[in-house]
């Protein structure tokens, strides 16, 4: 503890007070007898390290420099406490105002001056040091407070020690002070508040806190506190907490009304209220009006209300409408459903609710199209209905083909009667309304039904008993259906255009043939496709073994029955390239030629294995020259052309010593041209050995020619071999180099035919059949002709079709590969055009042709726009130009009859019409019948 320290707190047990009065001296002599602070409370145990108790020897009292202790919020107030002992020296003090006597809550803010002996410590004020009585009895401690905001009842608290200065605590004497009351002047508005909503003409109660006033003045702004120029009461007694005030009815509406209350003695003391409302009678002042809108228009309905309104709420047909709490309707884009009668109900923040007359919106439909049309594709002299389903106020429909306006059709539906050919395209409906943009069906294409049209017929075969049997039918048209008939019955379930039999027996073997219908046109029946059965290859005599001398000839043959039989020979189970006949021929037995021999005969069925016979050849003593084969077959050569052979072991020694053959001995017979012989001599072949001959031909005339050559040995031995060949000149004619399909409806069909002539004196075969070029995809080829075979002297035909769904000239190339012979290519050319009286509509109103399909004589109306020269032009169905009629029209409608045979007859087919008038042309279809 301190020594003289006033205010040292002595709070621990009684066996340490020895200690702590050393440690206090030590703390006073570094110190210099600072006080401390929160003694104040008469509930404390005071200043304790000085004593046990008060003494009331030593008193404390407060005076304030305005002589009072009531005062403003927020004013600053000086006061002095003094610390009076007659018998002491000196004094120190520790001052606080709490809100309480006894609390520890502050109040306000403490402050002093410089040279007061006070220090600031936990927001209270205590002495720096003792203070000096000096000549007096007292000291004096001076300070400022400065009041709270809040208006209330608050206490000066203070404890002083009277010291006698000895340097310990003996002697010393503390007191509290008798709490001094500070009041705070001011009241404190409880209601209104901010939120609260007064109705004009009703009672309301003003409330409050105060402190410190007797009476009240209540004072009324509306605007925010600028002013209070209304008083609501002159003096109210202030203890009362609350005035009873009645509203004026005619106070007019607002949101910024405030309560003042004035200290009726001091008008510095006052407080106020927040903002509230004063809300006078609502009422609707002007009417919701009718309103008329198209679909997706903005919509805003509105009434004029006047006074405080608590909500809004605008109901359609008796139903609210979600999030309409506004004295406006605003619907940003109005639909169907949003037609309708509306009120806009109001509940005032004063009064029952008020609903407003009725509005009634009517939404008016724009123009749509609710069902789109569909295309078509019928008959020619058909009747056609195109529908859509449209809306709209007002609405007008009109009809378009393409982008020509047909006129007298103005309705949903589009009526077209006995259509041909120039009635094919593409129509659209335009819906135009009194509301919204005009709207545009999407396209309904009307097309034209083909007549069903055999492009590849099925074709006749042989089916081995349990293959399958497929037959196989190309055709075009529209709506096809298929019924395949056997020996002219028709096969139940059969109207695929492929037939199939998964197992072929006997008993299906017949002439099968498909008729094919279209929608359009008469059925077409195919060719007929005659099915046979292949039988197993059977084996009805068996080869035989055999034993010959060496050099001689030894034949095996084999007799067998079944269709298109193939045969392979085996020597000791090793296959003999080139022996395919039902007889194997060894012209000159050699010993290596001994051993084991059989043959497979197979066709489209199966195999079956002959038995297995024995060659035996006998040794010859001396060497022996032979060779295997007397006669050898060159094939087809080329006139001009030089030809190389080689005729493998061709020369043998069957013997068992060596031979020479020292010559060769050439006969011309049917050869001409050149032949170089490749066989060297003298030439020793050993016993078995064998040797090749090599032969270059080179024939300058066409014919069959032979050639013999004998072999001579050094010993006279001779053995000859004959050689044949036939030479050949390829000259391959064309029908034609170019196949011009002309013009071509868009995707119409046109097949075009080429002919193959094969002039040379030999059979060609066509190994491909194909397309190149950019336009490829547009052409194509009918079947398949791979493969085929063109005898000399015979002709073949190749179908080719056109066919493209867009306006263009298209080139490509027909390629023809030969194993014989090179590539012949044929140009193709197509133009493809639209059928549409729209590129010539500058001229005319309309075309129609009839009657369709035709023998020989067409009428054609024409609706000219003015006098006018055209042309007519008849393209057969590969686009040659077969008729041309020039002629004149007038102004109006014209009726031009055309015998379009011009004394010819027409083959049955689909011909093509142009009319052309100044470089401008239109295309139609007309179907020949024979």
């Amino acid at each position: 503890m301190k020594k003289g320290n006033p205010f040292t707190r002595f709070s621990i047990p009684i066996v340490l007070i020895v200690f702590f009065m050393w440690f206090g001296a030590e703390v006073y002599s570094r110190n210099g007898g600072s006080g401390i602070s929160g003694l104040t409370a008469t509930n404390s145990s005071g200043c304790y390290c000085h004593g046990s108790s008060s003494s009331s020897s030593t008193t404390l009292q407060a005076t304030s420099s305005t002589g009072s202790f009531k005062f403003s919020p927020d004013q600053e107030v000086d006061f002095v406490v003094r610390v009076t002992n007659s018998n002491q020296s000196a004094a120190g003090v520790n001052i606080a105002v709490k809100t309480t006597e006894t609390g520890s809550t502050n109040a306000g803010t403490l402050s002093f001056a410089t040279g007061s002996g006070l220090r600031s410590e936990s927001s209270e004020l205590t002495h720096s040091s003792p203070k000096s009585f000096g000549e007096l009895t007292y000291a004096e401690f001076e300070f400022t407070w400065k009041a709270p905001t809040t208006p209330g009842t608050y206490y000066l608290r203070a404890i002083g020690n009277a010291v006698n200065e000895s340097g310990n605590t003996s002697g010393d004497l503390w007191n509290w002070m008798t709490p001094q009351t500070l009041i705070v002047a001011g009241a404190t508005v409880t209601a209104p508040t901010s939120s609260s909503t007064w109705c004009a003409g009703t009672t309301q109660e003003i409330k409050w806190t105060q402190s410190g006033i007797d009476n009240l003045k209540i004072e009324l702004s509306s605007n925010g506190g600028s002013s209070f120029p209304t008083v609501i009461a002159n003096s109210v007694s202030a203890s009362s907490g609350s005035y009873n005030w009645n509203i004026p009815s005619d106070l007019a509406s607002g949101v910024q009304y405030q309560i003042r209350l004035t200290d009726v003695t001091d008008a510095n003391i006052s407080g106020k209220s927040s903002s509230f409302t004063i809300a006078g009678p609502a009422s609707i002042t002007a009417q919701p009006t009718d309103v008329t809108v198209c679909e997706q228009q903005s919509v805003t309905l509105t009434a004029t209300v006047t006074g405080s309104v608590e909500s809004y709420e605008w109901r359609k047909n008796g139903t609210a409408v979600p999030n309409s709490n506004s004295a406006t309707l605003t619907i940003s884009s109005a639909t169907m459903q949003s037609a309708g009668d509306y009120v806009l109900v109001i509940t005032p923040d004063c009064g029952t609710q008020i609903t407003s007359s009725t509005a009634k919106l009517i939404v008016n439909e724009n123009a749509k199209i609710t069902q789109q049309p569909s295309g078509v594709e019928t008959c020619a002299g058909s009747d056609v209905e195109i529908i859509i389903k449209s809306a709209g106020l007002n609405k007008t429909v009109e009809w378009f083909k393409g982008a020509q306006l047909i006129t007298g059709q103005s309705g949903d539906t589009l009526k077209l009667f006995s259509i041909s050919s120039s009635d094919a395209g593409s129509y659209t409906a335009k819906v135009t309304a009194d509301c919204g943009s005009a709207v545009t069906s999407v396209p309904a294409v009307v097309a034209l039904g083909a007549s069903a049209e055999i492009t590849s017929h099925p074709q006749s075969k042989a089916i081995c008993e349990n293959q399958e049997l497929k037959l196989s039918v190309v055709a075009m048209g529209s709506g096809i259906s298929y019924q395949w008939k056997k020996n002219g019955v028709d096969i139940t379930d059969a109207v695929n255009a492929t037939y199939v039999i998964s197992a072929f027996q006997a008993s299906d073997a017949g002439n099968y043939q498909v008729v094919v219908q279209g929608t359009c046109g008469d059925a077409v029946e195919s060719s007929v496709a005659n099915v046979t059965m292949n039988s197993f290859p059977v084996i009805s005599t068996q080869p035989s073994s055999k034993t010959v001398a060496a050099g001689e000839m030894v034949e095996l043959t084999v007799l067998a029955t079944g269709s298109d039989l193939e045969y392979q020979w085996y020597h000791n189970d090793t296959e003999l390239v080139g022996k395919t006949a039902a007889t194997l021929s060894i012209a000159s037995a050699a010993t290596t030629d001994a051993g084991s021999y059989y043959v497979n005969v197979t066709n489209d069925c199966g195999t079956v294995k002959s038995s297995v016979v024995t060659v035996t050849v006998d040794v010859i003593a001396d060497g022996k020259l032979s060779l295997s084969t007397q006669t050898y077959d060159l094939g087809i050569i080329e006139i001009n052309k030089n030809h190389q052979f080689t005729i493998v072991e061709l020369v043998r020694n069957v013997g068992s010593k060596p031979i020479l053959i020292n010559e060769l001995v050439m006969e011309d017979d049917l050869m001409d041209g050149t032949m170089t012989i490749n066989f060297p001599v003298p030439q020793e072949l050993g016993a078995g050995e064998r040797a090749e001959l090599s032969v270059d031909v080179t024939p300058i005339t066409i014919g069959p020619k032979s050639y013999k050559l004998t072999f001579v040995t050094d010993d006279g031995q001779e053995s000859t071999i004959v050689m044949t060949a036939l030479a050949v000149s390829y000259s391959i004619e064309l029908s034609t180099e170019l196949l011009d399909f002309g013009i071509v409806l868009v995707e119409d069909i046109l097949t075009q035919s080429l002919t193959i002539k094969n002039n040379s004196n030999s059979s060609v075969t066509i190994s491909t059949v194909s397309i190149s070029g950019d336009d490829e995809n547009v052409f194509s080829i009918t079947q398949d002709y791979d493969g085929t075979v063109i005898d000399a002297g015979a002709e073949l035909t190749i179908n080719t079709q056109f066919m493209s769904d867009v306006e263009g000239n298209y080139s490509a190339m027909l390629e023809i590969e030969f194993d014989e012979i090179e590539t012949i290519s044929v140009e193709l050319k197509a133009v493809s055009s639209l059928s549409s009286v729209e590129d010539i509509k500058a001229y005319i109103n309309e075309l129609r042709i009839f009657p369709n399909p035709t023998a020989e004589h067409l009428n054609l109306e024409l609706s000219a726009k003015h006098d006018l020269q055209y042309t007519l032009k008849l393209f057969n169905p590969k686009g040659e130009l077969l008729n041309t009629k020039n002629g004149f029209a007038l102004e109006g409608n014209n009726n031009l009859a055309w015998n379009i045979s011009n004394g010819t007859s027409l083959s049955s087919g689909t011909y093509l019409i142009m009319l052309e008038i100044n470089g401008s042309v239109v295309l139609d279809k007309v179907i020949v019948i024979e």
